[in-house]
């Protein structure tokens, strides 16, 4: 079991896992990012189209297609 934890511990300390890591924790937070924000523009969206005075129904059908 030692000789498994040492050799993790030798790979995680070369630059290339250290980058790999970091591109890959990048790479989560980008998406993560982009899903915020499109989730916060289909908001605005449909808060524009309330705030517009069509029914709830019309913003529905609008917003849907």
């Amino acid at each position: 079991m030692k000789q498994a934890i040492n050799a993790y511990h030798q790979i995680t300390v070369t630059p290339e896992f250290r980058e790999a890591e970091r591109l890959r924790e990048m790479a989560r937070h980008n998406e993560a990012a982009a899903l915020r924000n499109a989730k916060n523009e289909a908001r605005q969206e449909i808060i524009a189209l309330l705030k517009s005075g069509k029914s709830p129904e019309e913003v529905i059908k609008e917003y849907d297609t």
